[in-house]
């Protein structure tokens, strides 16, 4: 989840953590945007701070652990367990980068993800379609799925967030065949993601957007499990206090009935049971 630290959130960090315990949420990992891609750098490559707005190279990451260790210290001794991570706007051209930050600070979890093709963000309607006008289907998902592929490869990531993403906002161009365009690109990062032993995550942003199936969907999902895979994560993507926890009950449905028997954290940098799969119910570890 995201809070204000983050450009397109609002809330404070305590309010997401009263939100969680409201909830009945054990558990809870903040993942500030970092946003690096050189093409985008002008639009998105900043950060709040105390509300206010810096370049997110401007040496903000000790403020923002100062202020998850505050929440952590005031939350801890209520039940609330919160770690601090990052989800990362995958570029292969700042892999270094990625991977300076991320190793100078203790983060329990990096969550990497491609929301920008071409200079264009498949996460913003306007960018998508300015994207998609010239395209066909295969070929925007070839264009996903070679940069998801470097991103397995680069082993920078615990886990991938809202896997086919791009399917959001090219679905009222492209309709069905947006659905069906993946399946010869999907299948080798599919592999890569197994062998590289990479988690992934259900996001439930999608059906607050008011979509059917979360991120990634049912079929990907499935894919991974026939696959091998076992790493998997789940997220509410909450840019507003409000937002905490949303369907996430439905995240864990989701993945039991694919055939997954846990659903895993990261303290660390380290993977961990969080949730098994007992008798049809989630029995949290």
């Amino acid at each position: 989840m995201h809070p204000d630290f983050s450009i397109d959130a609002q809330g404070k960090m305590i309010d997401y953590a009263r939100n969680a315990q409201k909830a009945g949420i054990s558990e809870l990992c903040f993942t500030t945007h970092l946003d690096l891609v050189p093409e985008r750098e002008h639009i998105d490559g900043f950060v709040r701070v105390n509300g206010e707005v810096h370049p997110v190279d401007s040496g903000w990451i000790p403020d923002y652990f100062e202020e998850v260790i505050k929440v952590q210290d005031r939350f801890q001794s209520k039940g609330l367990l919160i770690r601090i991570g990052l989800e990362v706007d995958y570029h292969p051209a700042v892999e270094h980068e990625i991977d300076q930050i991320t190793s100078e600070f203790p983060f329990d979890y990096i969550l990497g993800a491609v929301h920008s093709i071409e200079g264009q963000s498949i996460a913003v309607p306007e960018d998508c379609r300015v994207l998609c006008r010239d395209k066909k289907p295969e070929e925007l998902c070839q264009s996903y799925f070679d940069l998801l592929m470097q991103a397995v490869k680069s082993n920078l990531f615990d886990s991938l967030a809202h896997l086919d993403l791009y399917k959001r906002f090219s679905y009222d161009l492209y309709k069905d065949q947006i659905n069906h365009a993946h399946n010869k690109y999907w299948e080798p990062v599919c592999k890569e993601i197994v062998k590289q032993k990479t988690a992934v995550e259900i996001n439930t942003g999608n059906l607050r957007k008011g979509f059917s199936q979360p991120n990634p969907s049912e079929d990907l999902l499935t894919d991974l499990y026939e696959a091998g895979a076992e790493y998997i994560t789940v997220g509410s993507d909450a840019h507003h206090p409000s937002l905490v926890g949303y369907h996430i009950l439905e995240a864990y449905r989701v993945a039991e009935r694919i055939g997954f028997e846990n659903i895993y954290r990261f303290v660390g940098r380290s993977a961990s049971k969080a949730v098994q799969f007992k008798d049809s119910e989630a029995v949290a570890i």
